[in-house]
């Protein structure tokens, strides 16, 4: 698996290619905790490149949303283009009406441009 963070003024982009599972999932999660532990509470994980997940796949971004959003007001994740093995598990788990998801990651970077402004 690999992961691409890039950073502009309204949101950290976090890209994931390869399937998120129990193997690739740990890496994910420091990535994320450690955005988090940088102060960056704005962040869109981009799965256009996850091929499928696994309910630890799952696990690692439902913790991250707690993470981030956490009552604490400005901090939130937004998940842009999940594939459709990766919607199938959010749908399944019932999560995505919980999830803002966007179709693409610019889609979701322009939404965060706009609590910005």
């Amino acid at each position: 698996m690999g992961i691409t963070v890039t950073s502009s003024d309204s949101c950290t982009v976090v890209r994931v290619d390869g399937p998120l599972n129990r193997q690739t999932s740990p890496e994910l999660e420091k990535t994320l905790q450690s955005l988090v532990d940088k102060g960056q509470m704005r962040v869109v994980l981009d799965l256009s490149g996850v091929p499928e997940m696994s309910s630890a796949g799952l696990r690692t971004i439902i913790s991250a949303a707690k993470r981030l959003g956490g009552g604490r007001g400005d901090g939130d994740l937004y998940l842009a283009a999940p594939g459709k093995r990766v919607v199938e598990v959010l749908e399944l788990a019932g999560l995505l009406p919980v999830f803002h998801i966007f179709d693409t990651s610019a889609q979701a970077e322009a939404s965060f441009q706009q609590i910005v402004k």
